[in-house]
Protein backbone atom coordinates (compact mmCIF):
# COMPACT_ATOMS: atom_id res chain seq x y z
CA UNK A 1 0.00 0.00 0.00
CA UNK A 2 3.00 2.31 0.86
CA UNK A 3 4.34 2.42 -2.43
CA UNK A 4 0.69 2.89 -4.18
CA UNK A 5 0.66 5.90 -2.07
CA UNK A 6 4.15 6.89 -2.79
CA UNK A 7 3.47 6.34 -6.65
CA UNK A 8 0.45 8.39 -6.76
CA UNK A 9 2.22 11.29 -4.97
CA UNK A 10 4.87 11.06 -8.07
CA UNK A 11 1.88 11.46 -10.06
CA UNK A 12 0.58 14.47 -8.43
CA UNK A 13 4.09 16.15 -8.71
CA UNK A 14 4.49 15.38 -11.76
CA UNK A 15 0.77 17.36 -12.38
CA UNK A 16 2.34 20.33 -10.46
CA UNK A 17 5.72 20.64 -12.63
CA UNK A 18 3.37 20.49 -15.67
CA UNK A 19 1.25 23.56 -14.57
CA UNK A 20 3.85 25.18 -12.73
CA UNK A 21 3.59 24.37 -8.96
CA UNK A 22 4.56 22.72 -6.46
CA UNK A 23 3.53 20.76 -3.42
CA UNK A 24 5.15 21.91 0.15
CA UNK A 25 5.87 19.36 2.48
CA UNK A 26 5.48 21.62 5.07
CA UNK A 27 1.87 22.03 4.68
CA UNK A 28 1.60 17.93 3.99
CA UNK A 29 0.51 15.88 6.28
CA UNK A 30 -0.22 11.95 6.08
CA UNK A 31 -2.94 10.34 8.23
CA UNK A 32 -3.75 7.14 8.15
CA UNK A 33 -7.61 6.37 8.51
CA UNK A 34 -9.70 3.29 9.19
CA UNK A 35 -10.89 1.00 12.10
CA UNK A 36 -8.52 0.85 15.35
CA UNK A 37 -7.64 -3.13 14.70
CA UNK A 38 -7.03 -2.42 10.89
CA UNK A 39 -4.77 0.69 12.32
CA UNK A 40 -2.72 -1.42 14.76
CA UNK A 41 -1.47 -3.78 11.73
CA UNK A 42 -0.03 -0.71 10.00
CA UNK A 43 0.81 2.04 12.52
CA UNK A 44 2.56 4.36 9.73
CA UNK A 45 3.60 5.27 6.31
CA UNK A 46 6.89 6.79 4.97
CA UNK A 47 5.62 9.25 2.21
CA UNK A 48 7.86 11.38 0.33
CA UNK A 49 7.86 14.49 -1.62
CA UNK A 50 10.30 16.65 -2.66
CA UNK A 51 12.47 14.36 -1.45
CA UNK A 52 11.05 15.39 2.09
CA UNK A 53 9.05 12.76 4.03
CA UNK A 54 5.66 13.59 5.19
CA UNK A 55 4.90 14.26 8.84
CA UNK A 56 2.58 11.41 10.27
CA UNK A 57 -0.42 12.94 12.05
CA UNK A 58 -3.06 11.25 14.23
CA UNK A 59 -5.55 14.35 13.22
CA UNK A 60 -5.58 17.53 11.11
CA UNK A 61 -7.71 20.52 10.73
CA UNK A 62 -9.28 20.55 7.29
CA UNK A 63 -11.47 23.62 5.82
CA UNK A 64 -12.60 23.91 9.90
CA UNK A 65 -13.07 20.65 10.97
CA UNK A 66 -10.89 18.17 12.91
CA UNK A 67 -10.51 14.98 11.09
CA UNK A 68 -9.15 12.02 13.29
CA UNK A 69 -7.40 8.50 11.84
CA UNK A 70 -11.02 6.81 12.96
CA UNK A 71 -12.79 9.39 11.69
CA UNK A 72 -14.62 10.13 15.49
CA UNK A 73 -15.72 13.70 16.28
CA UNK A 74 -13.72 13.19 20.08
CA UNK A 75 -11.18 16.07 18.32
CA UNK A 76 -13.39 18.24 16.79
CA UNK A 77 -15.93 18.48 19.99
CA UNK A 78 -13.08 19.49 21.89
CA UNK A 79 -11.74 22.12 19.79
CA UNK A 80 -15.07 23.55 19.87
CA UNK A 81 -16.25 23.21 23.24
CA UNK A 82 -12.34 24.62 24.59
CA UNK A 83 -13.33 28.00 21.90
CA UNK A 84 -16.83 27.83 23.51
CA UNK A 85 -15.19 28.38 26.96
CA UNK A 86 -13.03 30.64 25.85
CA UNK A 87 -15.89 32.92 24.30
CA UNK A 88 -18.13 32.24 26.99
CA UNK A 89 -15.50 33.52 29.83
CA UNK A 90 -15.38 36.43 27.82
CA UNK A 91 -18.53 37.49 27.74
CA UNK A 92 -18.97 37.19 31.79
CA UNK A 93 -15.74 39.41 31.78
CA UNK A 94 -17.79 41.93 29.57
CA UNK A 95 -20.90 41.37 31.58
CA UNK A 96 -19.36 42.47 35.01
CA UNK A 97 -17.49 45.47 33.13
CA UNK A 98 -20.67 46.55 32.11
CA UNK A 99 -22.59 45.73 34.55
CA UNK A 100 -20.04 48.28 37.42
CA UNK A 101 -19.94 50.27 34.50
CA UNK A 102 -23.79 50.85 34.06
CA UNK A 103 -24.14 50.82 38.11
CA UNK A 104 -21.38 53.46 38.65
CA UNK A 105 -23.67 55.84 36.31
CA UNK A 106 -26.48 55.04 38.09
CA UNK A 107 -24.93 56.35 41.59
CA UNK A 108 -23.58 59.35 39.68
CA UNK A 109 -27.28 60.17 38.53
CA UNK A 110 -28.56 59.39 41.85
CA UNK A 111 -26.19 62.07 43.42
CA UNK A 112 -27.44 64.44 40.67
CA UNK A 113 -31.06 63.94 42.05
CA UNK A 114 -29.74 64.56 45.79
CA UNK A 115 -28.24 67.40 45.34
CA UNK A 116 -30.80 69.18 42.71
Amino acid sequence: MENALQENIVVVENWCKMNNMKLNPNKSKCMLIGTSKKLKQQSSFNIYTNETILENVDAHKLMGIYINKNLKWNVHISYIYNKMMSLIHLLKRLTLMVTLRYSSLMNLNGCRLIID
